[in-house]
């Protein structure tokens, strides 16, 4: 229960200091969302069983170099993805790899994969300077970025059936017959597609279910 407003809430969500120009897709803080300390909760019920709950939130962080960005979830995290658009910053970080270049809708980026985070253990990641053109053929993972350039970072975060979207990057389709192992993984995108083309669900959230559908599969191939 909320001290504050009384309501009764299920997951509670922090963001870093500093964050700007929070938002939602849909109902907000005062609505489905309840704000607290360094952070807001949801209303929304979790009924029991297997299903997936949506929250799409964003929100905009001031860049400076060598920034530090750290997260705690309170929820059990499976896996994170985080993206750098390919003329932004190299996201370092203990536990975080580099899983190489993704194409999406929005142009070139580059994935970095971190988890499993137990309920309450943080993600902390810093941003640096990727290398310059000329070096970076030689470390080819390394995104470049200008720096007077505007910077973004999106990262997904599943967590408990749950999936948390910050800037929603959607990779290109696959093509030719999906291999066995992620026909399953495959078939469920192409009924998102279906359910999304009928307008049965919502584009941010189509767009984060399907990201994280086809990330999975792309962890199953490898």
């Amino acid at each position: 229960e909320d001290p504050k407003s009384g309501q009764l809430v299920t997951l509670a969500f922090t963001v870093p200091a500093g964050a700007q120009a929070l938002g939602f897709d849909g109902p907000g803080l005062g609505e489905r969302f309840v704000e607290l300390a360094g952070g807001f909760a949801d209303t929304a019920p979790i009924e029991p069983g297997t299903g997936t709950v949506h929250v799409l939130f964003s929100y905009e962080l001031p860049y400076r170099e060598g920034m530090r960005i750290e997260r705690e979830f309170g929820a059990p995290v499976v896996s994170i993805v985080l993206l750098s658009v390919e003329l932004g910053p190299a996201i370092e970080g203990a536990g975080v790899i580099a899983s190489g270049r993704l194409d999406t809708e929005q142009g070139s980026a580059f994935s970095y994969s971190a988890g499993p985070l137990a309920a309450g253990e943080p993600l902390a990641f810093s941003l640096s300077t990727a290398l310059e053109p000329a070096q970076a053929s030689s470390a080819p993972l390394a995104p470049v970025r200008s720096q007077s350039q505007e910077l973004a970072i999106g990262f997904v975060v599943i967590a408990a059936g749950l999936v948390a979207a910050y800037m929603v990057w959607r990779p290109a389709g696959p093509t030719g017959p999906p291999p066995a192992q992620v026909r399953s993984l495959v078939e469920e995108m192409a009924a998102l597609d279906l359910d999304f083309e009928a307008g049965r669900v919502p584009e941010k959230a189509y767009r984060a279910q399907r990201t994280s559908l086809k990330w999975q599969a792309q962890r199953v191939l490898e």
